[in-house]
Parts: C-alpha cells; structure tokens; sequence
C-alpha cells in the first residue's frame, strides 16, 4: 500500500464507513467513484474513466477512486472460483 495524503486518509475513512449506504443505492452499485473532500464528486462504468475524470478535474493527492462493491460477496466469489 502507497502512502495518502491527509486529504486521501480523510476520503478512505469516509467510503468504508459509508459504504453499506452506497450499496442501497442501486445507482452506486458497481461504479467507480471518485471521492474528494469527504464527498462523491462522480461515478464511472470503468476505472479508465474514473481516472480521467480524476485527473482532470481533482489536484493530486486529493482524490481517491473506489468501486462500489459488497466485499463479503466479492471474498465469496473469489472463495468460490478457487475452490
């Protein structure tokens, strides 16, 4: 893991612990966010367009792009695909 900014730290702490409120909206689930200043600036199909999005519109070391995803069903799949 890279080293965050205060900002990032601040943005991070905020998408975990609003995260089961963004899975109840279906219009969240799945999308790549782009999260600044404690606050959802946009959401993406892909992460090539978070990205962009990102570095056009955001300084550096003030963003942080998150998808959107339940990670209890994402550790299952994964268990699952293994086994």
């Amino acid at each position: 893991m890279g080293t965050f900014t205060e900002k990032q730290l601040k943005d991070i702490k905020y998408f975990k612990s609003n995260l089961n409120e963004f899975l109840r909206n279906a219009l969240l689930v799945n999308k790549y966010v782009v999260i600044s200043g404690e606050e959802i600036k946009n959401s993406f199909d892909t992460i090539d367009n978070a990205v962009k999005y990102a570095v056009d519109n955001c300084r550096v070391g003030e963003y942080i792009i998150q998808r959107i995803v339940d990670p209890n069903k994402v550790v299952n799949f994964v268990k699952a695909a293994i086994v």
